[in-house]
């Protein structure tokens, strides 16, 4: 087996004194493991970093076996850019977390490899505005959610069937409803913030919050098993729009 590719790094595994298993999230082979025999190197400890968009060429004498990464060059450092911005970090961190234990290996997912890629040209932009970056990451999320099946309905309400004033989700059926067919069952639904369904419209942490508890509350209905915990990124992202202070 043999194919080559680009993808972001999203994993490291020391191996021995030198070498490690690398995992690479790939634009259109899904995620793949392979042993590196150096990364420690002048040469290689900069293209090794998790984050990194890197060209490869992947090799395996059978398909099942682990197999290696060849002729590996870095396209584009992401994360060296953002090392000094805590929140920004959080959000990739937790991102390739989340599909590091999400998704299963050598399953194609283009569409979101490319989404996940817009992200991070924006992110590492100097004049991105914090609230439009979460608001990405947020909409990311659902995303993931979408890709793995379980993609949440804001197109109309479910009751009325109305594509106007649409302000909850319900937490059942995982559609939109609007806030004339929901505004007496406020408490048993989540709300739906504008920004997941508008363009140009005014937005602050409290709607990124309301966001966050969306894509939250279905990733832990559909995707994490009972009692499992957000990841530690996430809940720092968490903190920050609720306005606490967070461990970086």
């Amino acid at each position: 087996m043999k194919f080559s590719d680009e993808g972001i790094i999203i994993g490291i595994k020391k191996y021995g004194e030198n070498s490690a298993i690398v995992k690479v999230f790939s634009h259109n082979h899904g995620i793949y493991r392979g042993f590196v025999k150096s990364v420690k190197s002048a040469k290689t400890r900069a293209i090794y970093q998790i984050g990194n968009l890197i060209s490869f060429e992947f090799r395996c004498r059978i398909e099942e076996n682990l197999g290696s990464f060849f002729a590996v060059d870095l396209i584009k450092s992401y994360c060296s850019k953002i090392i000094f911005d805590q929140l920004k970090l959080n959000c990739t961190s937790s991102l390739f977390s989340t599909i590091d234990e999400l998704f299963l290996e050598r399953e194609n997912h283009a569409d979101l490899f490319e989404e996940i890629q817009i992200f991070l040209q924006k992110i590492v932009e100097e004049n991105c505005e914090t609230k439009n970056f979460l608001a990405h990451y947020i909409r990311l999320e659902l995303q993931i959610l979408k890709t793995l099946g379980y993609g949440i309905d804001l197109s109309s309400c479910v009751v009325t069937n109305t594509k106007v004033d649409l302000a909850f989700v319900s937490p059942k059926s995982a559609r939109a409803v609007s806030f004339a067919a929901g505004k007496n069952y406020q408490k048993q639904l989540l709300k739906l913030p504008n920004f997941l369904i508008e363009d140009e419209v005014q937005f602050d942490e409290k709607h990124l919050l309301e966001g966050l508890e969306l894509s939250g509350f279905f990733m832990q209905k559909f995707l994490f098993e009972e009692g499992q915990k957000p990841n530690f990124y996430r809940s720092n992202i968490i903190k920050f729009c609720a306005g606490d202070s967070y461990r970086s």
